[in-house]
């Protein structure tokens, strides 16, 4: 029963040492090593110091992929979006020259027409003016 004593006091003062585990932790520890038969508590503490940095280059590892995985879908989408307002823009260059166009030709039908009306009218008036049936 001494004995017993005596361990948990070195294995508390091995553990002591740890500055990250939590004193409510302590006895459930001391069951696992009792468990399992460890009697050198650093030994213990070193297995868990590298479980425990194990675990956080696992997480980084994790945590890299996904950051690389969002910054290459973040890419994908703005290519996609820079892709459609080139579309759109190209579109409304053509709305609007397809327009300046139709102004034009309109613009040039209406003076060709007025042209037109007007040198037919003249053409009448002279008809008109210098014929001898128009007395």
């Amino acid at each position: 029963m001494n004995n017993e004593k005596d361990q948990d006091e070195d294995l508390y003062s091995g553990l002591a040492l740890s500055k990250e585990v939590d004193e409510a932790v302590f006895p459930i520890l001391i069951t696992i090593l009792k468990r399992e038969k460890i009697q050198y508590c650093q030994e213990f503490s070193q297995d868990l110091n590298q479980w425990a940095i194990e675990n956080i280059t696992k997480r980084q590892k994790i945590y890299h992929c996904i950051i690389k995985n969002r910054c290459s879908m973040l890419k994908k989408k703005r290519r996609i979006l820079r892709e459609q307002q080139m579309f759109s823009t190209k579109l409304k260059l053509m709305n609007l020259t397809q327009r300046i166009t139709l102004q034009m030709n309109t613009k040039k039908l209406k003076k060709i027409s007025s042209q037109k009306y007007h040198g037919i009218r003249r053409l009448q008036n002279y008809q008109n003016f210098y014929s001898p049936y128009s007395l």
